[in-house]
């Protein structure tokens, strides 16, 4: 499967939601404004490595199963 910006945006909202959190309560805590990582989950940003091990972190998983490598 090729992965898209939107594909990577509903694979972070869907941890997200697994996990109760809100955009901004998220946002604020691995570092980011809350319209950045809205633009992230609706694939209108990618977001960068560091963006991408925060929130990997956060939802304790691997970025390989983040981004669907795995």
């Amino acid at each position: 499967m090729l992965l898209t910006n939107e594909t990577l945006g509903k694979r972070i909202a869907h941890y997200r939601k697994e996990r109760n959190l809100t955009q901004v309560n998220l946002a604020t805590s691995i570092g980011i404004r809350p319209g950045h990582y809205s633009d992230i989950e609706t694939g209108r940003k990618v977001p960068r490595i560091h963006t991408l091990a925060r929130l990997a972190a956060t939802f304790r998983v691997s970025i390989d199963e983040l981004v669907g490598k795995c």
